[in-house]
């Protein structure tokens, strides 16, 4: 049926009274089903069950009157039943073992099989075999019939898909032509007609089919218009058969950036002439790409600027990492007003895995191809890992991305933008989505070898794990710590997580500590963290989690400026998700700043061009204590004021409030942070206005306040003031 590589077919027989058929009870054509996959199957014929399943036989013989007298026959085995004129002289409950009926065209006169007629030319699952056999007559001792096996083409639109989006005008047209049961469809491809929206753009195809796969492939080349568009083709194979006309509406929506800065690809293979970034993007564009510099000498070192960089893009560019927007490839994109995607090119083959290669001095570099580099997805549907693979050991070898990471070929990490901040994604959960760009980092030569299978409907929003500090208890927290540019914004916040949970092992883990990937183009500063223990490595990282501990734990974090002197504002979030027995330090050594962050919200530090500034992020337990101040008095100078003095028992944020003996405040003094102890502030003896006020006796109230628990204690003494 359709094709010799079918396990059913049609066997005809001419069966006559002659031989070993002289008695048989009728003669003609007798037409046979056959499924060559039941009568090889070894048990079946072993238990003698090739015509067990009557619906189902290995070989089955079509009865022409349609009474199926044959299945249905139950012998009587009375004595008195026998009968001589009966075949096989029994006789029956009900059926027989043959009659005159089941020949064609028999007792029954039934001249034709086929697929409307009883009994049906159709498969066992109910398709048309495609075989007709007409006008059936006997001759004397032969059979005269017209047989006719034919089988109707169909077309398969591959791509536009059914209410699928575009973001191309000039979209691509693929489509593939096959018969029943994996038969050639044999196509005449001058019968092959392509219409859009009603109007032909191809009667008669040459170059566009390819007789050896029957498969279509038009792309226009008149840019349609946004909307929706309905494609219909139309064909027959050579013997004249008609497929059914096929048709697929999908819509034309081009896609827009928003101003600011955007990681971009362009799934599409962009027309000569219209791959600019000038003529995609927006003519004022800046445009930068990662790669490889002509500085760069072995051993190429990855983070090191002169052997990889940003390429940037002008108008006159000639520099192949920034000329022309290619698929697979991930683009910094700036932009000072949002601005539409002007897309005139086509989908890559969705029928063939696409190589991701990079410019061609990189790729021809094998020891070159390694640390960070800008990726996108080169098809515009999104993919999982399961539709990445990676070539490795100089191309002897493709593993799938699961494999790539255990066997330490790349990091189980990507890196998208939210047009903020970088949102990383942890295999195997990672989403490739058609028109971002990513950061991906290789750590021995490779290249990915994308599938284009579509990402299962569901899969899309997974959850990121760790990034975002969301969790909070007794031994699980996070925070957020962002630096941010103070005179220049552009391009300057960029922020990394510190956290503590039970889940955290003592080695640095890729789905919960993530590497640091290089900074935006145009970045005024750089921050990332590195252990502060040796044992855990020293790869910069953008979030470190520690293990659950009731001991000192220490996080470094660095600060570098890019291209001038830097003045940066560190501030903190999520302060109120660490438990109150945790106390938070930023410790700046060079200058001898420690900085209590549940009390302080920011702390400024200048970073020099092309250096680096060192703090230090302590997490310590404390003893929760009763806050309480106590031993409040005034103790005399040789100079105008006095030396107020208590004690406090645990660290806390003070106030001191001078009083008259009615209760009036003449003078408050702020100290900030006291610490657990004795504590002496200064007061010059002058009210809030700057007076001197006269000598005599005074109340002093010290009011702190406890920085984890927010509770309040006051304690109140006599000065005498001379």
């Amino acid at each position: 049926f359709g094709s010799p590589t079918q396990t059913e077919y049609f066997l005809l027989c001419n069966r006559q009274r002659i031989g070993f058929d002289q008695y048989l009870p009728g003669v003609g054509l007798t037409i046979w089903h056959i499924d060559k996959l039941i009568l090889g199957d070894t048990t079946r014929y072993l238990m003698n069950a090739i015509q067990q399943d009557h619906s189902h036989k290995g070989i089955h013989m079509f009865q022409a009157d349609g009474a199926n007298d044959i299945d249905i026959s139950q012998v009587n085995f009375d004595p008195n039943a026998f009968d001589c004129t009966s075949f096989g002289f029994l006789g029956w409950i009900q059926g027989n073992w043959g009659d005159a009926g089941d020949p064609y065209p028999g007792t029954a006169r039934n001249t034709e099989f086929t697929f409307l007629s009883m009994p049906s030319s159709a498969t066992y699952i109910g398709l048309d075999s495609g075989v007709a056999i007409t006008d059936i007559d006997m001759r004397d001792t032969s059979v005269i019939a017209r047989i006719r096996v034919q089988t109707k083409p169909e077309i398969y639109i591959i791509e536009p898909q059914q209410n699928e989006q575009l973001a191309t005008v000039t979209p691509t047209i693929r489509a593939r032509f096959t018969a029943p049961f994996q038969g050639n469809a044999d196509i005449d491809p001058m019968s092959i007609v392509v219409s859009v929206d009603g109007q032909e753009v191809l009667r008669g195809a040459q170059a566009e089919f390819d007789s050896v796969t029957q498969s279509l492939e038009v792309k226009l080349q008149t840019p349609l218009s946004q909307g929706r568009h309905t494609i219909e083709i139309s064909a027959a194979n050579r013997a004249g058969i008609q497929a059914d006309p096929v048709s697929v509406s999908f819509t034309i929506r081009p896609r827009s950036l928003t101003a600011g800065l955007h990681m971009i690809s362009i799934p599409y293979l962009l027309s000569p002439g219209r791959d600019s970034p000038a003529y995609v993007v927006s003519p004022t564009v800046m445009l930068a790409r990662y790669g490889l510099m002509p500085t760069a000498q072995p051993p190429y070192i990855p983070g090191d600027p002169s052997d990889y960089d940003y390429h940037y893009y002008d108008i006159n560019s000639t520099d192949e990492y920034v000329r022309t927007l290619v698929p697979g490839r991930g683009y910094w994109v700036q932009l000072d007003l949002g601005s539409v995607l002007q897309i005139e090119g086509h989908t890559l083959n969705r029928q063939q895995p696409y190589m991701v290669r990079n410019e061609s001095d990189w790729d021809a570099l094998r020891e070159a191809d390694i640390g960070w580099q800008q990726f996108g997805n080169p098809f515009p549907f999104a993919i999982d890992t399961m539709g990445v693979q990676v070539l490795v050991d100089e191309g002897s070898r493709l593993v799938s991305f699961s494999e790539a990471v255990d066997e330490g070929v790349i990091l189980p990490v990507v890196y998208g933008w939210d047009g903020e901040r970088y949102t990383p994604q942890v295999a195997p959960d990672i989403i490739f989505e058609p028109f971002q760009g990513y950061w991906i980092k290789k750590l021995r030569p490779c290249r990915l070898v994308i599938l284009p299978f579509g990402t299962p409907q569901g899969r899309k929003g997974i959850k990121q794990r760790e990034r975002e500090p969301a969790i909070s208890s007794s031994d699980s927290w996070a925070i957020e710590i962002e630096a941010l540019g103070l005179h220049n914004r552009a391009h300057s916040s960029t922020s990394v997580i510190i956290g503590v949970t039970p889940k955290a092992a003592s080695g640095v883990e890729w789905h919960r500590d993530l590497p640091a990937p290089p900074a935006p183009p145009n970045a005024q500063v750089v921050m990332f963290l590195t252990p502060h223990d040796a044992g855990r490595g020293a790869m910069p990282l953008i979030a470190d989690w520690r293990p659950a501990t009731k001991r000192r734990i220490v996080w470094q974090l660095h600060l570098r400026a890019i291209r001038g002197s830097k003045e940066v504002r560190l501030r903190w979030r999520n302060l109120g998700r660490i438990p109150r027995n945790w106390q938070l330090t930023l410790v700046d050594r060079a200058r001898d700043r420690h900085i209590h962050m549940r009390t302080a919200t920011s702390y400024n530090v200048t970073v020099e061009s092309e250096s680096e500034v060192v703090l230090q992020i302590v997490a310590e337990p404390v003893i929760l204590t009763p806050l309480r101040v106590s031993n409040v008095r005034g103790i005399s100078t040789r100079g105008a004021g006095l030396i107020i003095q208590f004690a406090l028992s645990q660290p806390a944020r003070c106030e001191v409030t001078i009083m008259t003996l009615t209760g009036r405040s003449v003078r408050q003094l702020v100290i900030g942070k006291g610490r657990a102890g004795i504590n002496n502030v200064r007061w010059d003896g002058r009210d809030a206005a700057g007076r001197h006020l006269s000598p005599g006796i005074y109340l002093c109230r010290v009011t702190a306040t406890d920085e984890l628990s927010k509770r309040v204690a006051q304690g109140v003494g006599v000065i005498r003031l001379k």
